[in-house]
This record gives structure tokens, sequence and C-alpha cells, in this order.
């Protein structure tokens, strides 16, 4: 085992023990988090592998790789918080791995003794990186498919028999758009110029067809199933109206800019120098290392644009940007990469902006909606089978998965209720309602026993209900969590 291999190793173990730390403990993000853990939750309930639910309305704007992969690590140790963020860690793993294969590819010889695992370590300094590695969402695992798709693609340019790697830059970019979609655009753009460039047009036709063999079937059958609807929803709503105008997210044009650099600190502009650097020195590499390092500069520019283009803006979003970005700066040291003095000040930067980064909360406490488990985890298991929940004058996803049982948001605000029947999967689901007179007058006429909770910043209209229900059924108010908590009992 040669020097390079070992510390290559050796930082690929530290990440896998760094990123496992305390990984079951705390709760889980009121947020997609939750709302995909929940989704794969109902698909396991209902056995069923092609079509993804929430709170029982159909998901079409998301591909299922994530929501498998959910399944599976479920199945294995049931939906614990630990099996609900590990197959995401498994995948940044799988990216760390491609991201020193990446930089040993983009490096001269003298500087692959260290360099591919500085750009290992680099990357998990990034709070972009550690944070969204441990949660269950789709990035990781678009990640990982882009700096697959990239490694084997710039083989399958150099290769003399380029047909393996082809396969599994098709492989790679099939599973990367079974993740995120479209977001594999610059990836694979990248690649599909390259390979033209360097006319293997047999290998750009067996990576593509491959990448239609893996993404093909799911897109299909959904198509067949659900028509013009899937289609609309999965292009037209996920891809261009997000782009156009901000559905969720930001759309403030400086939101990537301030926030990385709240959360990454100095290590975000050095990063973005780096970048910068590895572009001046693309012309003095050899062919090979050329190639390798413009593939990564090419998507991460691509990326970065996409991203600023678009009028939704979530900063997980970045996530791909951050290994692209710690190869490209390793790639901008070239020989000074083989000095062990600038070896052990990269290794010691990443050590520091890891301990003031990632390290807490996001790996020490990744407790994220600690009221909200609490709230859930108690009123779950009391409330009555045909009990229904409310949740008012808030968006809590965290709340429903901890008490494993749908809900419904009641807002009073019309423009409240309007943004999210806006969002395709809260219409789907029917997951808002409008708390008006007549609908609180049909809840309090309602059979089944009702239990509502706001936050108490905001219960003032539930206290109102309260009132109004008080001479029709038996009416207990409590407080839990920094909760007001409704049960509306038996009628009068």
């Amino acid at each position: 085992m040669t020097a390079a291999t070992r510390s290559t190793l050796l930082a690929l173990l530290a990440a896998a023990v760094l990123l496992g730390v305390r990984l079951g403990a705390g709760s889980l993000a009121s947020t997609d988090d939750a709302v995909y853990a929940q989704v794969a939750r109902e698909m396991a309930a209902r056995g069923d592998w092609l079509e993804m639910r929430w709170m029982g309305g159909l998901i079409f704007e998301k591909p299922p790789l994530l929501f498998w992969c959910l399944r599976v690590s479920a199945a294995l140790g049931g939906f614990s918080t630990l099996a609900i963020r590990l197959p995401s860690v498994l995948a940044g793993l799988v990216a760390l791995l491609y991201t020193a294969l990446l930089a040993r590819a983009a490096l001269p010889e003298a500087a692959r003794r260290h360099g591919p695992a500085l750009a290992v370590l680099l990357t998990l300094a990034t709070v972009t990186f550690t944070m969204t590695t441990r949660r269950p969402i789709t990035d990781p695992f678009l990640t990982a498919a882009v700096l697959a798709t990239l490694w084997h693609g710039a083989r399958a340019c150099l290769a003399e028999r380029p047909a393996r790697h082809a396969a599994f830059t098709g492989l790679a970019a099939g599973l990367g758009v079974l993740a995120k979609s479209v977001a594999m655009g610059p990836a694979v753009l990248a690649v599909t110029l390259a390979l033209a460039l360097r006319r293997r047009p047999r290998a750009l036709a067996l990576a593509a067809v491959t990448g239609l063999l893996v993404a093909g079937p799911w897109y299909l059958v959904m198509g067949l199933r659900h028509g013009a609807d899937f289609w609309q929803t999965a292009l037209g709503y996920h891809v261009v109206a997000r782009a156009g105008h901000a559905l969720v997210g930001h759309a403030d044009p400086a939101y990537y800019a301030v926030t990385a650099w709240e959360q990454e600190g100095a290590l975000a502009p050095l990063l973005l120098l780096g970048a910068l650097a590895a572009a001046w020195r693309l012309r003095r590499l050899e062919p090979p290392q050329r190639l390798a390092l413009a593939l990564v500069l090419a998507t991460a520019a691509l990326t970065a644009l996409a991203l600023q283009l678009s009028a939704t803006r979530l900063f997980h979003y970045l996530m791909p940007l951050a290994p692209l970005s710690a190869v490209a700066t390793i790639a901008a040291l070239g020989p000074l990469a083989a000095r062990p003095a600038v070896a052990l000040a990269t290794a010691a930067l990443a050590a520091l902006a890891f301990v003031v980064g990632p390290l807490s909360p996001h790996i020490l406490r990744p407790d994220y909606a600690p009221e909200s488990r609490a709230l859930g985890e108690a009123l779950g298991p009391a409330m009555p089978p045909d009990a229904r929940l409310i949740i008012w004058e808030d968006y809590d996803p965290a709340l429903i998965w901890y008490a494993a049982r749908p809900a419904r948001l009641w807002t009073e605000q019309p423009a409240i209720y309007a943004l999210h029947r806006s969002i395709d999967m809260m219409r789907r689901a029917d997951a808002v309602v409008l708390a008006d007179a007549d609908a609180r007058r049909a809840l309090i006429d309602a059979p089944e026993p009702i239990v509502a909770v706001a936050p108490l910043e905001r219960a003032s209209g539930l206290d109102a209900l309260a009132r109004e229900a008080l001479p029709r059924r038996r009416v207990e108010v409590a407080e839990a969590a920094n909760h007001r908590i409704l049960r509306l009992g038996a009628h009068r």
C-alpha cells in the first residue's frame, strides 16, 4: 500500500467516524427532513416502491432514490433517527471517496501523496457538506452521483478501452437523476462535452443508454400511470416554476453568498479563491490532469450559475460545490501540496474549520426540533385512534413525524393559506385549511375527538376556538413544550 493510499484511507476513516458520531441522537429538523422520513414511512405502510405520498397526497416533484434507501434502512432498523440519517451518511462517504479520486486525477504525480486526503478533509470541514450529509434529503445522493459521473467520465475520455468507465458514468448519472432529476444537468453536460471533444462517440452512447436504462423505467411507469399530471408537476412545477419564482426558500440574489459566509466563515472565500486559482493553473497542467480539473471547474461553474439564476434558493443546494471547490483548491496548490509543511498547514486549517463549523451543533448536538419531538411523542400515543390532529398557525412536519399520525395546518390568514396551497404537495395532501367561521363550526360539529396545538405566541385563534366550542363540547386546554394544547371531547 502506497503512502498516498494510506493517507487517503485514513482521511476517509476519520470522515466515517466523525459523520457517525451521535447519528441517532436528537431530532429531525421540521423541514424536508421530517417530510421525507414521513414519505418513506407511508411508502412502507402501503408496501409501495413506485409512488411517494405525504399524508396521503401524491408527490410528483421528487424522484424515488432517497425514499428507496430510507425504506431499506428502516427495514433493517425500524424508522429510528439513526436509520433515517444513515443512508445520507453512506452517500456522503461515497462522495468523499470520489472527491479523493478526482483530486488524485487532477494533481501532478508529486502532489498525490497528500492531496486526495487533504481534499477529503477540506470537504468535511464545511458545514455545507457535513451538516447536509447527516440529513435525510436528496442532496447527498446527488453529490455522490455528480462526483462519480465526473470521475468515471474523465476515465472514459482517457482510457484505451473506455466501455467500463462509460457504463459507470451512465450508472452514476442515472442514479443522480433518480436522486434529484435535472440537478444532474451540469455534470452530465460537462461530461458529454468532454466525451464529444475527445471523439468518444461509442463511450458517450454507452453512457447515455446506461443512464436511460437506470433512470428511465421509473419515469416511464409514472408517466404511464399519471400522464400529463406527472410531467407537468415533475418538470413544469418543480423545475420551471421554481426556477422562475420562489415557491419556497428565498429570492434574495445575495442569499448564497451571505449564507455561505455565515455558515463557513473564512473557509468560504478561501475555497472560492482556490477554485479561481485552479482555473488559472489549468493551462499549466498535463492533459490528463487538465481534463479532470476542467470537468470539476465546469461543473462547479454551471451549478453555481444555475443556482444563482433560479429564484428558489435553499442552502443545501450548495452541497455539490463543497467537494468540487475542495478538489479545485488542492489542485491550485499543485506541487506545493507535496511539501509536508503545506500539507500540514492545510490539514490544520481543515481541522480548525471543522471545530468552529460543523462540529457543534451538527455533530455533537444534532437536535433540530426538540419541542416538536417532545410534543409529538407525548400526543401521538395518547390520542384515540379516530382523533384528528390539527396544527394551528404553524407548519411543523416534525410534529407530524413524531406523533406518527397525519395532521392538518389550520390558519386564519388567507395569504398563508394561499401560499401553502400554491405548493404542490400541500395541495395534493389537502394539508392546509382556512380557519374561517364555516370551517370552525364544522370542526366543532365533527363527531370525532379533536386535538389542536399551536405555538404559545400564535395561540390566540386557538383560544378563541376553545371559547366557541365550550357550550357544545367538552373542552380541555393545557400547555406543553411551548405550545397550547386544545382537546375537544364529547359533545354536550
